[in-house]
């Protein structure tokens, strides 16, 4: 094996690896009722951090994110509630794109992510695509949001 050979396994190995630092800021529906809110944020090499909130007039709900390399692999573990982490390892990725799936979780088993610009679309399903529900996002500042 060649020494350049080694070297570009490596690179390719560790782009692979890197987590989607693409998803940080602030993401909503911006609808003044029904609202939903997700923000994340980069803790460190190896976690991004992250809350989802959603708004409406049958109350409040909220979701501890996070997506941690795990033995080199990204893996999105969601806490809907403050419930039992629940892990979905990624599945496919490329810039802007990320499907990270949990085949043995009740619902969803997939979970994607699209980044396009100042725009985000985010969806879960099944497995085999069904049960799909969607959500498009536009970036927003989260003071804004929240703010009195």
């Amino acid at each position: 094996m060649s020494p350049l050979f080694g070297v570009l396994t490596l690179v390719m190995t560790a782009e692979a690896a890197e987590l989607p630092a693409w998803m940080i800021g602030c993401w909503s529906d911006g609808a003044d009722e029904d609202l939903t809110v997700e923000a994340w944020a980069q803790a460190d090499g190896n976690h991004l951090f992250g809350l989802n909130f959603r708004s409406s007039a049958d109350g409040v709900a909220f979701e501890y994110l996070r997506i941690e390399l795990t033995a080199g692999t990204p893996e999105y573990v969601a806490q809907p509630g403050g419930q039992p982490p629940t892990r979905f390892p990624l599945l496919q990725a490329s810039q802007g794109y990320a499907l990270f799936a949990n085949d043995a979780h009740d619902y969803p088993q997939r979970i994607g992510y699209r980044r396009i610009g100042d725009e985000m679309e985010v969806w879960i399903s099944l497995a085999d695509g069904s049960r799909r529900f969607a959500w498009d996002w536009s970036r927003t500042d989260c003071r804004e949001v929240f703010s009195d």
